[in-house]
């Protein structure tokens, strides 16, 4: 592994349940409708979903966060 610093930035944090393989159909709905909200639009740095310690491949019961740069418009 490799460490990787974001610099500060303003960012949605979502919470994701279901299994991974399934996880397609949300961001699709983030990118195409949820971010469309007047007041942001998507920032340069990277996106990443963050998987806790307690995250198991195709269990949904763990969750993930999903974390999106945002800037004001």
């Amino acid at each position: 592994m490799e460490r990787l610093e974001l610099p500060i930035r303003q960012r949605a944090v979502l919470h994701y349940k279901g299994r991974s393989g399934e996880a397609q159909s949300t961001y699709q709905y983030l990118y195409s409708e949820w971010l469309v909200n007047p007041g942001f639009v998507l920032d340069n740095p990277p996106h990443f979903a963050l998987l806790g310690e307690k995250y198991k491949g195709e269990d949904p019961a763990p969750g993930e966060e999903i974390w999106i740069p945002l800037r004001n418009k």
